[in-house]
C-alpha cells in the first residue's frame, strides 16, 4: 500500500473508465459543482417570500400577489440552473483531466495544452457585487476550448494543478 493511499478520495467507476477510454493514466483528483447550494437556495426562497409580500401589504393585496409571482420566477431560475449543474465533474488523472458538462465529454492529455488563460470580472450573484472568475483552456489541436468557472467547487486548486501539470511538459 502507497504512504498517502488512505487520503486519497474514493473515486466512481467513472472515473477508472474515462482512464482507460482517453488513455489518461491513473486518476488523482476529482472536482464537482456546489449543488449543496440547492439546499441554500431553497432557504433563501423562503426568506426571499417573507420580505416582499410582507413589504406589499400581505397576500390580500395585488402587489403581495405580484411581489410572490417575481421572487419565485426569479429563484426556480436560480433552482433550474443549479439543477441543471450538478453533474457538472472533473476529473484529474496522471497524465491529464476530464471535464464532463451534461453529456460533454472533454478530454485533454496534459501535453496537449497550449494555453491556460484566467479572466477576472466584477459579477453579481445572491451576496451581491463580487469578482469572479473564468478560466479558458485552449488545445494545441485547436479543439473548442474548455472554460471553467466558479461553479466547480475547488476551481482555484484544480486551475493550480492543471497549471503545475502543464509547466512539467513544457
Amino acid at each position: 500500500m502507497e504512504p498517502y493511499e488512505f487520503m486519497k478520495p474514493p473515486f466512481p467507476e467513472e472515473v477508472f473508465q474515462l482512464g482507460k477510454t482517453y488513455q489518461l493514466g491513473e486518476p488523482q483528483e476529482q472536482y464537482g459543482t456546489k449543488f449543496n447550494t440547492f439546499a441554500g437556495c431553497a432557504v433563501l426562497v423562503l426568506i426571499a417570500l417573507i420580505g416582499p409580500v410582507i413589504a406589499a401589504g400581505g397576500l390580500r393585496s395585488p402587489q403581495g400577489i405580484l411581489a410572490i409571482v417575481i421572487v419565485l420566477v426569479v429563484f426556480s431560475f436560480a433552482l433550474l440552473m443549479a439543477f441543471f449543474q450538478r453533474k457538472w465533474r472533473v476529473y484529474v488523472y496522471t497524465d491529464g483531466f476530464v471535464y464532463i458538462k451534461g453529456k460533454l465529454v472533454q478530454a485533454l492529455h496534459w501535453n496537449e495544452i497550449e494555453l491556460v488563460r484566467r479572466f477576472r470580472f466584477r459579477g453579481y450573484g445572491h451576496s451581491g457585487s463580487n469578482r469572479r472568475s473564468i478560466w479558458i483552456i485552449h488545445s494545441k489541436q485547436r479543439k473548442a476550448p474548455i472554460t471553467f468557472g466558479d461553479e466547480i467547487y475547488g476551481v482555484e486548486e484544480l486551475m493550480k494543478t492543471i497549471g503545475a501539470h502543464v509547466e512539467k511538459v513544457e
